[in-house]
């Protein structure tokens, strides 16, 4: 299901990246119409929204890995305690 979205989004922003390339040609031999302007200005800022995204889902990531490493640390922490108390009482 994620890599579905993921292939979506992927091909959206190839899309996207090969009009900008278009628009920056056609620009080269002519001066762009005020519709043309606006087209590239949108797919700007469409680019801009799906980066952020992009690191903003990130950063969300990172930060559950390190959640989930810290928990995985309190709980080893937690057992050497446990085996130390318990090594405590068999001697």
């Amino acid at each position: 299901m994620e890599g579905d979205r993921i292939s979506q989004v992927r091909a959206e922003l190839t899309r996207l990246f090969d009009e900008q390339v278009e628009f920056f040609r056609r620009r080269a031999q002519q001066q762009p119409t005020p519709a043309e302007l606006r087209e590239y200005q949108e797919r700007r800022e469409r680019i801009r929204q799906y980066l952020r995204n992009y690191a903003d889902c990130e950063k969300r990531h990172k930060w559950r890995l390190g959640v989930r490493r810290s928990a995985h640390f309190v709980g080893w922490m937690r057992l050497c305690e446990a085996r130390a108390r318990f090594s405590n009482r068999s001697s």
